[in-house]
């Protein structure tokens, strides 16, 4: 017994399920140099403001969080967009949109919380 809350093979938490998002890439606007970075995942390269990179999720909320970077919002993301898709799961409700990405909605939510 591993003293968990649930046995290996059920439902992942809600916690889980957003540390599986966070591993996810996003692009950034850097407000600031920083050197790069050897991470477990690989290599972030040094950030040159304003140019924009790709780094994960986690770090980019992280760095979001000290005022060192911008998140560029994802394009399916936009008010536009979600404005369509709701547009065309309004009109066919049997229909869902796979537009979106998976795990669009908490990653929505972790980008959100960070504005």
């Amino acid at each position: 017994m591993n003293g968990s809350n649930h046995s290996a093979s059920g439902p992942l938490t809600p916690a889980e399920v957003a540390f599986l998002c966070e591993a996810q890439s996003i692009t950034i606007i850097p407000r600031q140099r920083l050197d790069g970075l050897d991470l477990i995942g690989g290599y972030i390269p040094p950030f040159h403001p304003p140019q924009r990179t790709t780094i994960p999720l986690w770090l980019a909320l992280l760095l979001k969080r000290q005022r060192r970077c911008n998140i560029v919002p994802p394009p399916w993301l936009s008010a536009p967009n979600i404005e369509r898709i709701l547009k065309i799961e309004t009109e066919n409700q049997n229909l869902f949109c796979s537009d979106l990405p998976y795990r669009w909605l908490e990653t929505a939510e972790l980008l959100l919380e960070a504005c």
